[in-house]
């Protein structure tokens, strides 16, 4: 979050705009977020007053928090990252706390749970919000006294009931993670209330309309009845407003009122600082007395709440819906998308348009190598015909000779001595015989190699490189060969390329040993980590062939080794890897290479297995080439 003078951060105006878009969009209507808290698609408005606050005032006693490396590792893991100077066992759980009200252990993404979370009672008071039937002026003071004892009772669990402030009790919280991980953590549980405390403090802000000097307020917003559809305005307040959630917004008001909730949570951290139990409770009491209390001047719809400066404040982010074209909503889809996914993240870019780039590619390659059209059929006495072609004797690699039957030769073998005449495999037949002479090209343009013509047994024989059945079957190059594959995976989203090595075992089978480096990001928070590094065996049916295509079946089966330090797993920790693709194609450009498409493959790997198993899921879309020489 960017303050003057006083907090600052890196801010991209347009790329903020279409993701706030993105998700009021996606969320209909908006999640009651106030001062946001950080992920992808909002502002950390939360964690950075947050941090700013407890880097001015410091822990009770002026103690140091203790070394663990667990919780230290998870502030790199949050959807608002925690800096790595703060990554301490009590900041990163006061973070925690501080996001605790907006999003519990939910993914930023998941609008169903988060609306879930949002649209109950009991959740109002966390944000400063009336809750059902506290209606009219008196309904203002009881919004207000409930937020006051949430506060209260969050700061009594902070502290414990003991003279001196409790810095060793812990508890167990679920949290969410980068990565798709809602983790069971253990964390102190002074700092972990006291960021919940805070957030309900730092929320009384935005959720209501106050004095200008921010010390009053004169009306609290509703949201719970907005949602539900019975929303009354003379009955049941102002609208929950996102413009006036926006830290942002860089006018004076936004300014005013963020510097005013930076000092009223510095104020509470100093009232639990020191003192004992009575004398804490006492200034908690007094620092609400200071910012948390309603002043009845009758301010309703009808005096536009006593004019108050926040209702003229400009709308933030955008405005869209439906009724604006289909068109613009799915461009505007798209754009937010990517703009999550991929802002700060130019490697992304490359790899998708990578992806893309080999799409066309292989649609290229396919037309391109498609075989050549048959030609027309000949006059004369002797024009080819489909029923009547010349025999073609062929030369395996292993130096059999197999002569593919026609129609009017069925089963007969080719008489050593015949009426052979070499041809110069690099030009076309000269034989005078228009069925044998159109044979030889068609051979050659395949890229075989023609040895030699028989006009009286009307028989070529020719060296082909590949071995193709006579029932249709499968055609596989012989001998070792290499493939390169590009890949994107969903759900749990992936990034990654592998190099392998292929051998044909069997007529229909081929054996692979594969080696693949994952990058792992998160689109709900545009992070990114270098994931893993996989080793395994593929196996590859071919079932049959129609023209060029090549109908497959993968499977895979090896180890996964983590690339980075995880919360609950080491850096270079190893665990299996499996995948399988049910479908797959190998479409025949050239005699020696195949452009391979992957379009519905399921992989596992579960790097870590000691403890919470780490294991991450993906579909995977893989495009490739694989070379047989």
């Amino acid at each position: 979050m960017r303050r003057k003078g006083t907090m600052s951060a890196q801010r991209s105006a347009m790329p903020n705009a279409a993701v706030l878009c993105f998700a009021f969009l996606l969320a209909l209507p908006n999640l009651a977020l106030a001062y946001a808290t950080g992920s992808a698609a909002t502002l950390a408005c939360h964690e950075t007053m947050t941090l700013s606050a407890i880097a001015d005032v410091g822990w009770p006693g002026d103690r140091e928090p203790p070394p663990n490396e667990t919780v230290e590792r998870v502030g790199g893991f949050l959807p608002a990252r925690v800096p790595e100077a703060q990554r301490d066992s009590w900041t990163v759980p006061l973070i925690i706390g501080v996001r605790h009200p907006d999003f519990r252990d939910a993914s930023p993404s998941d609008f169903v749970a988060l609306a879930a979370v949002h649209a109950v009672d009991p959740a109002q008071s966390d944000h400063c919000l009336r809750q059902r039937n506290m209606d009219g002026l008196e309904g203002n003071a009881e919004a207000i006294a409930a937020c006051r004892d949430f506060i209260v009772n969050q700061v009594a669990q902070a502290t414990g009931a003991g003279e001196e402030v409790n810095l060793s009790a812990v508890e167990k919280v679920d949290v969410w993670l980068d990565y798709g991980r809602s983790t069971e953590l253990t964390v102190n549980s002074f700092a972990y209330h006291m960021g919940i405390a805070l957030h309900a403090l730092q929320d009384s802000f935005t959720h209501t309309l106050r004095t200008p000097d921010g010390h009053r307020v004169l009306a609290v917003l509703n949201y719970v009845e907005i949602v539900d559809g019975s929303y009354d305005e003379e009955r049941d307040g102002y609208e929950h407003s996102s413009n006036l959630d926006d830290c942002e917004l860089d006018t004076e008001y936004t300014d005013r009122r963020v510097l005013q909730a930076l000092q009223a949570s510095r104020d509470l951290l100093v009232a639990v600082k020191s003192g004992t139990n009575t004398e804490r409770t006492a200034a908690v009491r007094a620092v609400l007395d200071d910012w948390l209390v309603y002043m009845d001047m009758g301010c309703t719809a009808s005096n536009d709440y006593c004019d108050n400066e926040a209702l003229a404040q400009p709308t933030a982010g955008c405005a869209a819906t439906a009724a604006d074209g289909s068109a613009a909503v799915g461009a505007l889809f798209m754009l937010a998308g990517l703009l999550m996914v991929f802002r700060r993240r130019p490697s992304v870019v490359v790899g998708v348009l990578a992806l893309c780039v080999s799409l066309g590619a292989a649609d290229a390659f396919a037309q391109a190598g498609a075989p050549p059209a048959a030609p027309p059929p000949m006059e004369g006495d002797r024009a080819a015909t489909p029923t009547d072609p010349p025999r073609v004797r062929t030369r395996t690699e292993e130096g059999e000779e197999v002569v593919t039957p026609t129609n009017r030769r069925a089963n007969e073998t080719a008489e050593e001595g015949s009426n052979e005449q070499a041809v110069d495999p690099n030009r076309p037949s000269e034989t005078g015989d228009s069925d044998v002479d159109g044979a030889v090209t068609a051979a050659q343009a395949s890229g075989d190699t023609v040895v030699s013509v028989d006009t009286e047994e009307d028989e070529l024989t020719v060296i082909q490189e590949r071995r193709i059945e006579s029932d249709g079957g499968s055609p596989i190059n012989q001998g070792f060969g290499m493939a390169l594959s590009i890949f994107g995976g969903f759900d749990d989203e992936v990034l990654g390329v592998s190099l392998g090595l292929r051998s044909q075992i069997g007529d229909h089978f081929i054996l692979g040993v594969d080696g693949e480096y994952q990058k792992w990001f998160s689109i709900e928070t545009s992070n990114a980590s270098r994931g893993v590094a996989n080793v395994y065996l593929t196996g590859i049916v071919v079932w049959t062939a129609l023209g060029p295509v090549e109908i497959r079946s993968n499977i895979h089966a090896g180890i996964s080794v983590l690339l980075f330090d995880y919360p609950s797993a080491d850096k270079g920790s190893i665990g299996p890897f499996f995948g399988i693709t049910p479908l797959a194609l190998g479409i025949r450009v050239h005699r020696s290479l195949r452009v391979t498409i992957d379009p519905g493959g399921i992989f596992f790997e579960v790097p870590a297995l000691t403890g919470v198993p780490l294991a991450h899921r993906h579909h995977r879309f893989a495009v490739g080439l694989q070379w047989t020489p």
